[in-house]
């Protein structure tokens, strides 16, 4: 299974469905290229550590630990 994440960030006041999300950095997660959900984060750390984690299975590399 190969798994990636996209980083998608939103323009200010931007909705999703027509809705206003819970913050404007998108990560979408795919498994061997079909999409598999997504998550919305409020700062582009807290995106780049997911799309890190998810990627590696939960073993980020400790540059990106908190």
């Amino acid at each position: 299974m190969i798994r990636r994440a996209t980083l998608e960030i939103l323009q200010d006041g931007e909705t999703v469905f027509g809705s206003p999300t819970g913050g404007k950095y998108f990560v979408q997660e795919f498994e061997n290229d079909e999409p598999r959900g997504g998550s919305f984060f409020k700062t582009i750390a807290e995106a780049e550590k997911h799309m890190v984690e998810y990627e590696t299975g939960g073993d980020a590399p400790q540059f990106l630990a908190e």
